[in-house]
């Protein structure tokens, strides 16, 4: 039987410390969870001005995460690890987000593995995984979408064929006002976890945090 789940807001704050209007509105919306992405990963260098905005992060109960690329399978395992323990070490996050995530089974047993050792863990393959991964990791947060509205909407069907799931993850972008409340709709009836929603679009549509994002955990009561 399926069961419905609370969603949650995550976001992906990919600006940076200066941005203070952002961050002054995601430290009062308080989401979930907030990945932070200093330069595509930690940096070679540390930027002062994330350890005030994540410590307050963390006071106010937000999980925070370090972006790491996998570069959809082809980074090697150690560099990807390295960038993972450097986040904890220098900007004090709560864990890591694993972005690139390619879905063969070789590539995803590789990449699960970097997994082992912290406490909040996320991956974004962007689709859907073999059932194995999750029981294996169970307190980990999938990305199960990252698109256009219009991608969200098209593949309606499909992820209304997927049992709600309390650790997925829909990140959707580009919608315009027309149809946010068909999105919103679609984003009840799939209930992930977690999820996402902004009108800005790409090269980057996560460079500014969209205030619009308030179902926080009773949209699906």
């Amino acid at each position: 039987m399926w069961h419905r789940v609370a969603v949650h807001v995550a976001v992906p704050a990919y600006f940076g410390p200066w941005e203070r209007a952002h961050w002054a509105q995601l430290l009062t919306n308080r989401p979930r969870v907030v990945v932070i992405n200093p330069d595509t990963g930690p940096g070679s260098r540390i930027h002062s001005g994330y350890r005030s905005l994540i410590s307050q992060m963390l006071r106010g109960g937000t999980t925070v995460l370090g972006y790491v690329p996998t570069t959809f399978g082809q980074r090697p395992i150690d560099e990807c690890r390295a960038d993972a323990d450097r986040y904890l070490a220098s900007y004090g996050t709560s864990g890591v987000f694993f972005d690139e995530i390619n879905v063969e089974l070789s590539s995803l047993r590789r990449v699960s593995s970097l997994a082992h050792g912290f406490e909040h863990v996320g991956f974004n393959p962007g689709r859907t995984v073999p059932e194995e991964f999750r029981q294996a990791l169970s307190s980990a947060m999938w990305v199960t979408f990252e698109g256009t509205a219009r991608q969200y909407l098209d593949r309606a069907g499909e992820l209304a064929a997927m049992a709600p799931h309390p650790r997925d993850c829909h990140l959707v972008h580009s919608i315009p006002s027309s149809l946010r409340v068909r999105v919103e709709r679609t984003l009840k009836r799939h209930q992930p976890g977690f999820a996402y929603l902004t009108a800005d679009r790409m090269p980057n549509p996560w460079d500014v945090f969209d205030s619009g994002n308030d179902f926080h955990g009773d949209m699906c009561p």
